[in-house]
């Protein structure tokens, strides 16, 4: 069973390698960053690959196959890693002087590592504006004013502004969405990884049970750094719409306070609409996403205690809606 499974995984790695071949070329030609497919493809086969490898070792029988999964691990990492480094230092003069954000790949962007350099010259001297990172092109003033002021001059209505904004920062706000779910998903894993732990201590000591217990080190190990992980993109994209719509508004604020005559509107209105009325705003667009995924989280929630209590699972239902 398992050499028919090794097969079938290098009949697999022959099909997909010429594919990558060719997708490495066109993301290097194409992109000033790694390629985001590439790295995800790898860094996710690298999961199964080890336990893949893991389970092959303790069989004892396959050591051949052990050893050529090894050494397809292998391969793997240091395509990955080939596959992650950064194309800053060949890319063409006009476009060296991006954001570092731009140019990082899949894991320079969810661990942050773009920020290191920052962060080493904050910690050594103080900071001064030169020493700021170059800002994304979509984050600018100038390109969010044209975006929502170009979508806000065809539309009409009482909401057109908040329609608006809506419809031009759509895929920024649904980017938001996968990290969320994941967020929810490795919260609710929690306590079934408790569950199992507790049942797994009731049990006796031997082989099986070891083995168990290394998967669940490993399980915990997943969920808490997914967790981490969720957040911090969460929070990342969450905070990234609020800057944009922020941006868009107080630049048509702006320019529209600029053609105005002195006469025709009070200052200190203008002034307030850009501080504490678009705060607000922003304020209120930092839990937005928390309504839909508040209404997941309790429905799992009182699925997850009918299972366990019945019927009195509407009790905790009925004082929370009350």
């Amino acid at each position: 069973m398992n050499t028919k499974l090794s097969v079938a995984n290098a009949a697999v790695s022959l099909v997909a390698s010429p594919a990558l071949a060719l997708l490495s070329y066109l993301e290097h030609r194409k992109t000033i960053h790694p390629s985001l497919i590439i790295e995800s493809y790898l860094a996710i086969s690298l999961l199964f690959d080890a336990a893949r490898v893991r389970t092959l070792w303790l069989q004892g029988y396959n050591d051949h196959v052990a050893v050529a999964t090894i050494v397809s691990f292998a391969v793997r990492c240091a395509l990955l890693i080939a596959e992650a480094i950064q194309k800053r230092g060949i890319l063409r003069i006009e476009w060296r002087k991006l954001s570092p954000e731009a140019t990082s790949g899949l894991f320079g962007k969810n661990f942050f590592w773009w920020l290191n350099p920052l962060f080493l010259t904050g910690f050594s001297r103080c900071l001064d504006i030169d020493d700021l990172l170059p800002l994304d092109k979509h984050l600018t003033s100038d390109y969010l004013y044209h975006r929502l002021h170009a979508a806000w001059a065809k539309s009409a209505g009482k909401r057109s502004l908040l329609l608006s904004c809506f419809s031009q920062l759509r895929w920024t706000l649904l980017w938001v969405v996968p990290p969320r779910l994941g967020l929810v998903a490795f919260n609710f894993c929690q306590p079934f990884l408790i569950q199992r732990t507790i049942s797994l201590s009731q049990e006796p000591v031997n082989g099986g049970t070891t083995n168990v217990g290394y998967g669940l080190i490993g399980a915990y190990f997943l969920v808490y750094c997914g967790i981490a992980f969720t957040s911090a993109q969460y929070q990342h994209l969450t905070y990234r719409a609020i800057t944009m719509a922020r941006g868009g508004l107080i630049s048509m604020l702006f320019a529209k306070s600029s053609f105005l005559e002195n006469d025709a509107v009070d200052s200190g209105a203008a002034l307030t609409l850009m501080s504490a009325d678009i705060e607000r705003i922003t304020n209120g667009w930092s839990t937005m996403h928390e309504i839909w995924a508040n209404v997941i989280e309790v429905a799992v929630a009182v699925y997850l205690l009918e299972r366990q209590l019945g019927v009195a699972c509407t009790i905790p239902l009925a004082v929370a809606i009350g």
